[in-house]
């Protein structure tokens, strides 16, 4: 998703199916909110963060993880639990939404293509 602004990009959100080592469905992982530095402090992250995620709990995600600034991502119902860890980051910035009440325990992957292969 991309927000415009005088016909140019100025913010991207995007989302990807993830993978819970206990086998738990429809959760996904979303990209680090970017907005350019001239359009930010305008609401236009949030506005992006808001329509993902009213996308993916109407479309039936179970929940959504995100790996980014908890002061951020907590206004929207973010929250880190040690339920859920990815790799060896700082389980304080690795953060989950639910969208209903089954919350997975597991490690959480993303598809091969997100990690480098040197």
């Amino acid at each position: 998703m991309v927000a415009q602004a005088n016909g140019r990009i100025v913010g991207f959100a995007g989302t990807s199916p993830v993978q819970i080592s206990n086998g738990a469905k429809h959760w996904f992982g979303l990209a680090p909110i970017a907005v350019l530095p001239v359009a930010q402090k305008q609401g236009i992250g949030s506005m992006l963060l808001d329509e993902i995620l009213y996308r993916l709990k109407s479309g039936g995600a179970a929940g959504c993880v995100v790996l980014g600034e908890p002061d951020f991502y907590c206004r929207f119902g973010f929250e880190p639990d040690q339920r859920l860890v990815f790799a060896n980051f700082d389980p304080a910035f690795f953060q989950s939404i639910r969208f209903n009440d089954n919350l997975p325990r597991g490690e959480v992957s993303y598809h091969p293509a997100f990690y480098s292969q040197n």
